[in-house]
């Protein structure tokens, strides 16, 4: 492959990961939303939510225990953005 092509397939990969969204970002922004920190990356919620369960699962949480927890996070992240990013790069998103 020459350079070009390679980079071309690079953009497209950056575009596609970009695009994903963290499988709880359907609880996890609106979230985010009401508090007015749609600067937060919900990867980066998600991956310390993991951290607090012992099965590293959220299937069986309660959207209040989403409420109770995300604010104490967003609090994490800011104190450490990269740590954050670290964090859910750990978790593959």
């Amino acid at each position: 492959m020459n350079r070009q092509r390679v980079a071309q397939e690079l953009v497209k990969i950056a575009k596609e990961l970009t695009a994903r969204k963290p499988p709880y970002y359907d609880v996890i922004f609106p979230i985010l939303r009401r508090m007015g920190r749609t600067d937060i990356d919900p990867r980066h919620v998600e991956a310390y939510l993991r951290l607090e369960s012992p099965t590293s699962t959220l299937d069986d949480w309660s959207r209040a225990k989403f409420r109770r927890l995300v604010p104490e996070i967003v609090d994490v992240i800011d104190a450490d953005p990269r740590g954050a990013e670290q964090l859910a790069d750990s978790y593959g998103m």
